[in-house]
């Protein structure tokens, strides 16, 4: 008898596997797709939260460094009043704004916003001249020399707020708008600003003295030429800021009529004392002058607001 084995059928299928993949290629792509897309813009929007920051942080540190800067040019003015006439009560009153202004320049929130643009550093060497010249203030320097010196120091903060300026972002913000607030408030109100402190220290003193030179009138009618070529060029530069950020009304500059008269006031009284018929004393002069000092700055914070307020806006 045979032994039979019993037949082994075999079945072949259809392999799957191409409609598989394709079903998961069909499945998978897009959610890949989907999640990079959600993860460079979360990306994005990290990085324009940070730069956002940082510009914010600017402004802050550029208003503080702004402040420092008015301080100084009154400091530098009472000095250069004092030097020509010894009042006791002038220089008392520079002492006072020296002492209050080194003690607000080592604050800790002033020297940690400026090691994160790195000019901590700088701070402090400022801080130290400042201290030196006040030193001077007893009358171991001329009038002509101590004002100088007081000038590059503040020349030496104006630069570090421009420095401010340009690693914060601020400069490079991508809006209009923005970099029209950034043209006017960190570059020309500055500029202006020290002009009028230098009409108001300089002119002061040469009313404390009774006197000025023909070569001072001279240097005195440079320094007023410069100043109105500066305020000229200011009002175009608004006007352009103004259109530019749709604020014909004047929402940045509300009071500008105000600061204009302000600084033509002082502006005449400038040009009458150039021309040796000003017949004002020296503390009257200086008073007018920090008016209209006053109204920049009062212009330079509103725009800082407005600046900040619009950054904020984004995050």
């Amino acid at each position: 008898m045979t032994d039979r084995r019993p037949e082994t059928v075999v079945i072949r299928t259809r392999s799957r596997t191409p409609g598989r993949r394709r079903f998961l290629a069909a499945i998978l792509v897009p959610t890949l797709l989907l999640c990079l897309s959600v993860f460079f813009g979360a990306r994005t929007l990290y990085r324009q939260y940070r730069f956002t920051g940082r510009e914010i942080q600017g402004a802050v540190t550029a208003e503080d460094l702004f402040e420092a800067i008015i301080t100084i040019q009154e400091i530098r003015g009472l000095s250069n009043i004092y030097l020509n006439n010894r009042d006791s009560a002038v220089a008392a009153e520079q002492t006072r704004k020296t002492e209050e202004l080194t003690a607000r320049l080592r604050e800790s929130r002033l020297i940690s916003l400026g090691r994160k643009f790195a000019i901590d550093q700088e701070l402090r060497a400022i801080t130290a001249r400042l201290s030196r010249l006040s030193g001077l203030g007893d009358g171991s320097a001329d009038s002509i020399h101590l004002f100088e010196r007081y000038s590059a120091v503040i020349q030496d903060v104006l630069n570090l707020l421009l420095v401010v300026v340009e690693r914060s972002g601020l400069i490079i913000d991508p809006e209009l708008a923005t970099y029209h607030l950034v043209e006017e408030t960190m570059r020309q109100v500055p500029d202006l600003c020290e002009g009028f402190a230098v009409m108001r220290g300089l002119g002061s003193g040469l009313l404390a003295r009774e006197t000025l030179t023909a070569g001072e009138r001279e240097i005195f009618d440079r320094k007023l030429s410069t100043v109105l070529d500066l305020l000229a060029r200011f009002r175009r530069t608004l006007m352009v800021i103004r259109m530019a950020s749709g604020d014909p009304a004047g929402e940045i500059c509300p009071e500008q009529e105000t600061m204009y008269r302000e600084l033509a006031l002082f502006l005449s009284s400038c040009k009458t004392l150039a021309a040796g018929t000003l017949d004002m004393e020296p503390g009257e002069f200086f008073a007018q002058g920090t008016r209209a000092v006053r109204s920049l700055e009062e212009l330079f914070e509103r725009t800082i607001d407005t600046l900040v307020s619009r950054l904020g806006q984004r995050r």
